[in-house]
C-alpha cells in the first residue's frame, strides 16, 4: 500500500517540524511526502531539509514547492 501525505505551510516551522515528526513515527511509512509552501521565511526550508536526510534514509521522499 502506498501513502502520500500533502501538508501546505506558509510561516509555521515549529508546527511542520511536529507534522514530520509524527509522520517519521507511523507505522506505515509513506511513499511520499508533498509540501506546499508559500513563501516561508528561510526556517521553513531548513526543517524541511533536516527531514530530507530522515526521510531519505527510511525509503521514503520529501517533495518541496
Amino acid at each position: 500500500m502506498k501513502v502520500s501525505f500533502i501538508i501546505s505551510t506558509y510561516n509555521r516551522p515549529e508546527v511542520l517540524f511536529l507534522v514530520l515528526q509524527s509522520i517519521e513515527c507511523q507505522l506505515i511509512k509513506p511513499y511520499e511526502v508533498i509540501i506546499a509552501d508559500d513563501g516561508s521565511s528561510f526556517e521553513t526550508e531548513e526543517i524541511i531539509n533536516k527531514f530530507k536526510m530522515i526521510f531519505f534514509w527510511n525509503n521514503f521522499f520529501i517533495i518541496f514547492f
